[in-house]
């Protein structure tokens, strides 16, 4: 507990907060992007004369997914380093004519392991926004409770708090969830980030 707690002032120690967060924001843009993008390249390919457009619709989606998940890596860069994980960026297809290109995008492996990150970064997001969300308000409710408890009636959910052994408990629980809580948070995206190592068709385990 003791290691935890000087954790929390440690130089840099929020930065997972603000990876974890991030994914809230960048799990609704890839799955929006995925699911947009190949829903019309499919509703395209079903058609006979429009097939040809849902192919090149497919591959663009499949281009704007390997970019935007490189501004990922390159942002994610500095912090994975500093814990000893290597974010190599995605290769970049480029040259040939559009066909070719698009071609490539298909056949390369990493395009669809991209494509599934994007998809899986969606619920991570969800889960994510609401595990920090969750433990700062609960904590935060409980560390102020010896201020409010004689002002108003101070209730936490269905247990109402008017002593002061109860606030006092009150008190050191809402520390004890707020170090747990940011301890394992921190943890958490140090996953996020070998999470996102897996997309580079560098990655060797």
């Amino acid at each position: 507990m003791k290691d935890a707690l000087k954790r929390l002032f440690a130089p840099n120690m929020y930065r997972g907060h603000a990876i974890v967060l991030s994914t809230f924001v960048s799990g609704q843009i890839y799955s929006i992007l995925a699911v947009a993008g190949f829903s019309a390249a499919i509703g395209l390919f079903a058609g006979i004369l429009t097939a040809p457009i849902g192919f090149f619709t497919g591959a663009t989606t499949l281009y704007v997914l390997r970019r935007a998940t490189n501004l990922e890596l390159k942002g994610f860069r500095k912090e994975a380093k500093h814990h000893g994980i290597e974010l190599q960026e995605i290769d970049s297809l480029e040259g040939g004519d559009l066909f070719e290109l698009s071609r490539d995008l298909y056949s390369d492996r990493t395009s669809w392991k991209v494509l599934a990150g994007s998809l899986l970064k969606f619920p991570i997001g969800i889960a994510s926004f609401v595990a920090v969300v969750s433990y700062i308000s609960i904590s935060a409710s409980l560390i102020l409770s010896p201020l409010l408890y004689r002002p108003i009636e101070y209730r936490i959910y269905s247990t109402t708090l008017d002593t002061i052994p109860e606030v006092s408990v009150a008190f050191l629980g809402g520390i004890v969830l707020f170090v747990a809580g940011a301890n394992i948070v921190e943890k958490a995206s140090l996953l996020y980030l070998r999470f996102n190592r897996l997309v580079s068709r560098d990655y060797s385990g």
